[in-house]
């Protein structure tokens, strides 16, 4: 094997000055590794989070410019694929490694696109981010990434007994020497608390697929007093697979974005109740016009209703 010396570089605790063929290697302060800055310490995750942040916001602008009519559940998808998927790649790590501050930085983050995929404003998408979580099927990311280590321990569980990973596993379980106490392994990435839960039905793939649903719904479901609307979205509201709301799903695009207001209590914001002369809000259905029962119509079963 001939090793390019221009394509090679060394990061480590020594200053020493090492030589291949006569040439000496470079020494970058970082390096991209399957997608992950490292650095002399590690992976470096602030660098990761100001990254990803950088080209979320990048991709979203674009989005904007060149397709800003499309309906929201198209919106919903392209979130997922094109900018949900720049921090997901290493979610298993990410879930034990970031601190509480750098979550925060990308939970904001995620409030810009899905406050676009909802048609609201960047102010609405962080005063109402649970409810638009609830609403568009997305979990917190650290929620969203805690499922995604749950995952990764079954794929670890499940894997051929040839994968070197499980040696690895095996060696560090046996002798804990082996490893710092920052060990992924040690901190238990193949083993979090609910897929030890999992665990004995994890080949059952019906099983695990209902059982990460009803996780995802549940957490979707906690709610605090700025989105207490949650509290009316009852389980045939939300796609079996994704868990959205029916308001994405309606056909029409324009029907799909007054739905989807509905559910958030902005329709007709800053409009003058009729009756009143108060602004309105929906409470003015009860109270005015003695309407009730509207977030019942609200139903997959009943989705022809709602495109009428």
């Amino acid at each position: 094997m001939k090793i390019n010396v221009q394509k090679s570089g060394y990061i480590g605790p020594s200053d020493s000055n090492l030589n291949i063929d006569g040439l000496e290697l470079p020494k970058p302060s970082s390096y991209k590794y399957l997608g992950l800055p490292v650095i002399n310490g590690g992976i470096d995750w602030k660098s990761f989070v100001s990254d990803s942040a950088k080209r979320s916001n990048g991709i979203l602008k674009f989005m904007q410019v060149i397709r800003n009519n499309w309906p929201p559940i198209t919106r919903m998808m392209l979130y997922r694929s094109n900018i949900r998927s720049l921090w997901e790649y290493a979610a298993p790590l990410v879930s034990l490694a970031l601190k509480n501050n750098e979550f925060d930085q990308l939970e904001s983050v995620q409030e810009k696109p899905l406050a676009w995929v909802m048609g609201s404003s960047e102010h609405s998408g962080h005063q109402y981010r649970r409810l638009i979580r609830s609403l568009s099927g997305i979990e917190s990311l650290i929620d969203r990434f805690e499922t995604l280590q749950i995952k990764f321990g079954i794929h670890v569980s499940i894997c051929s007994t040839n994968n070197p990973l499980l040696e690895l596993i095996s060696q560090i379980e046996m002798n804990k020497t082996l490893a710092s106490n920052k060990s992924l392994i040690k901190n238990d990435i193949h083993h979090h608390d609910e897929f030890k839960k999992i665990k004995p039905n994890m080949r059952n793939k019906g099983f695990v697929r209902k059982y990460l649903y009803k996780r995802k719904v549940g957490l979707l479901f906690i709610t605090r007093s700025d989105s207490y609307r949650i509290i009316y979205f009852n389980k045939n509201i939300r796609h079996r697979r994704l868990a959205a709301d029916v308001s994405l799903y309606i056909k029409d695009k324009e029907l799909s974005k007054l739905a989807i207001k509905w559910r958030m209590s902005t329709i007709f914001f800053k409009k003058i109740c009729v009756a009143c002369k108060n602004p309105f809000r929906l409470s003015h259905l009860k109270d005015c016009f003695n309407v009730t029962g509207t977030d019942e119509v609200f139903d997959f079963k009943d989705i022809n209703i709602l495109e009428k």
